[in-house]
Parts: structure tokens; sequence; C-alpha cells
């Protein structure tokens, strides 16, 4: 994990003391599924996500070669009223590359998606309320695409 982890970030090498810490620490399992004849297992469920009723946040990193903006649109197409946001910046861990920008995107969604929510002194949720539809565009500003309900 460690040898590869520079092409999961979008600018690895400008940042890499930044991220030492991290590489030092990371490690991984492979997982795979496999039948009973040994043969492995696909899983899609792209067939299901139209049944979502949930709110749905669909994040993603422009330079993010696992699971890039081209997968990122496709769930985004999928899923109904759903909101997507493309972090110019990263691969992909926005969440370490940006986490200010992150933290706030997540913050603003549960925000717009929970109005019964307590708020802290902080302004930030403390118990949520029930989710409810989106009846139009959100004023997320990061976002590239965001799709209302039709």
């Amino acid at each position: 994990m460690r040898g590869v982890m520079p092409a999961y970030f979008a600018d690895f090498w400008g940042r890499e003391q930044e991220y030492a810490a991290f590489r030092s620490r990371a490690s991984a399992t492979y997982v795979r599924a496999e039948d009973d004849q040994g043969v492995p297992e696909t899983v899609d469920d792209r067939g299901r996500l139209a049944a979502l009723k949930a709110p749905a946040l669909v994040l993603v990193g422009r330079h993010d070669f696992i699971c890039g903006v081209r997968w990122a649109e496709e769930l985004h197409t999928l899923i109904p009223h759903s909101e997507l946001v493309i972090f110019e910046h990263s691969g992909h861990f926005a969440h370490i590359e940006e986490p200010g920008l992150f933290s706030e995107t997540i913050e603003q969604f549960v925000a717009t998606h929970t109005p019964n929510a307590r708020r802290s002194r902080f302004g930030t949720p403390l118990t949520y309320g029930p989710l409810v539809p989106k009846t139009g565009e959100t004023a997320a500003t990061r976002s590239e695409h965001s799709r209302s309900a039709e």
C-alpha cells in the first residue's frame, strides 16, 4: 500500500512531508469474494439505486484514479435527488487533501437535509431529525452538479 499510495493523491509529491506520517502508518487488506467454485463474485447494485429515498451525497476527487469522476457521475445519475461534489484538488482522499472543504460539505449537506436538527453552540447538528426529500436545489456552492427533485 505504501508503494502505491502516491497515486491516490492529487499532488502527493508536492505535499510529501505533510502526508509522510499517514503513509508510514498505512496498511491494506486484500478482500476477495468467491463463489463455491472459486470464481470471483461480481457485485453490481446499480439497478437498485433508483429505489433510494434518502438524500444522497456523492463525493469524488477530481484526480481519483480508483473511483473517479466518471463513476461518481454515474452514481449521481442513478440515485434520485442526489448531489455530486467534485473536490478539484483531491485524489481518492479528499478528507485528507481538502479536510476543511470536505467537512464543510458534509456539514452543509446534513444541515440542509435535517431541518429539525438541534444545533450546538457552533451551529453544527447535535441530533438528527427525520430526513426529508429535497424540494429544490441546495445552496451548495461547491457542487459542480446538483439535481433537484423533478
